[in-house]
Formats: structure tokens, sequence, C-alpha cells
């Protein structure tokens, strides 16, 4: 904020450029890292890229969370478990798709925005959905609609499902 609005009060008059000015100064990145067909894109048209990913990054979200829902009530945890493994190996796959609307100075840029958002994906998906549609007094039991098989039908599908997915990729 003080680079942004120059403030230079809260500075000694050694720390500025030429005793007045307040500068920003950050290792830039790797010539192979530069995005150079991305780097005329003004800001807001980068702001508003983002945001309209991230929108559709969280209707993903809501449509996963959804799906599982539907999916544990109608088949039961086992079932959504498959679900909830089958979104997170293919939610990187869709957010790479929504990744080329995105214009980044770098790479670097471009892949934590990736990370970001593949990131609450399965976050959300595989922890808070499950969490959510559980009433709170079938947190610890042992019947079909109950916490803990959905948590073991999301390990056991993890443990076996997604490495044979990677072995045939």
């Amino acid at each position: 904020l003080d680079i942004r609005l120059q403030r230079t009060g809260s500075k000694l008059p050694m720390e500025l450029f030429r005793q007045s000015l307040v500068l920003d100064v950050e290792e830039p990145p790797e010539p192979s890292a530069v995005r150079y067909l991305d780097l005329d894109a003004a800001f807001w048209k980068k702001v508003k890229q983002g945001l309209i990913t991230f929108i559709i990054t969280m209707g993903l979200v809501v449509l996963g969370a959804f799906m599982v829902h539907v999916t544990r009530r109608g088949s039961g945890p086992f079932w959504a478990g498959v679900l909830t493994t089958t979104l997170n190996i293919l939610i990187p796959i869709a957010v790479k798709l929504l990744m080329i609307m995105e214009q980044h100075t770098s790479e670097d840029k471009r892949q934590k925005s990736m990370y970001l958002k593949i990131t609450l994906f399965r976050w959300i998906n595989t922890a808070i959905a499950i969490k959510f549609v559980t009433p709170f007094t079938r947190t610890l039991g042992m019947d079909s609609n109950d916490l803990l098989p959905a948590i073991n039908g999301i390990m056991v599908m993890e443990i076996f499902f997604a490495p044979i997915i990677s072995i045939l990729d």
C-alpha cells in the first residue's frame, strides 16, 4: 500500500529512491517462464478473466457436491466415493481447459491460479461436501447413511481407483 500511494512518512530518507519515491523491486521470472503473448493484457481484464473462471470453478464445486449428495442418497456411500474419486481425477482436466481463458504474465502465476482452483475443488468435494450433507447425529454411526461409511468409500476408492487410472494414463 505504501508503494501504490507513495507514502514516504514511514520510511527513512536513505530507504527512498532519490529521497522521495518508494520503489517495489522483485526478482523477475526466468525468461522461459514469461508468457510473452499475455504481457499486454490490462489489469482489469485479467481480474475479470480470473473471476469468471473462479465462478465457473465454484459452479463445478456446487454441481459436484450435488451429484455426490444425490448418488449417496440413491446408491449409498460406496458409489458416492467412486463419484468423488472420479470427480477428483477429472477436475484437473476441466481446470486446465478453463485456464485457456485466463491471461497471466508468467507461468508461475498461471500455475498458482490453477493450483488454487484444483485444490479448492478437491478439498470441498472430498471433505466439506460429505460432512455438509451428513446430519450431526449421523457422524459416528456405521449405518449406510452415516459419515464413516462415506469416508471409508472415498478412502478405498482413492487407494485403489486413483492409482489404477494413473497407471492406465
